[in-house]
């Protein structure tokens, strides 16, 4: 028999795993609505190859190259803190994998004891 609080903890998993499957739709559709739409306004932060023509042909003003150089570091920052949010929810989706794990061992165990305890003949307690 499942422990009250592991049957709680598995009903808001499966609550959270149903929610998440219509939020990441919508997160992939606004993250694609927002990449045409940077490439329809702005190229220039999306587009490698029309920054290499543009500078190639002079078509970047010095203004916007100051711009640039300016703001690389400020992303390069934003992609390490993205990388290490990842990580750190790594560690917690691991942590309830190992709780997963830890609620079905318990219940094959219990599973396995009241199997011996029929094949040898006796009378468990009724759960």
């Amino acid at each position: 028999m499942l422990k009250e609080r592991d049957a709680r903890f598995l009903k808001k998993r499966l609550y959270f795993i149903r929610l998440w499957n219509k939020a990441a739709i919508f997160l992939l559709g606004l993250i694609t609505f927002f990449l045409v739409a940077l490439h329809a306004k702005s190229r220039v932060l999306v587009d490698p190859l029309y920054v290499m023509d543009s500078l190639e042909s002079g078509g970047i003003s010095p203004g916007t190259l100051e711009v640039m150089a300016v703001m690389l570091p400020v992303v390069v920052l934003a992609c390490i803190g993205i990388v290490t949010i990842v990580v750190i929810m790594g560690f917690a989706v691991f942590l309830n994998e190992r709780r997963y794990m830890e609620i079905i061992s318990s219940l094959v165990a219990r599973n396995m004891k009241e199997e011996n305890r029929e094949n040898k003949g006796e009378e468990g307690p009724a759960f």
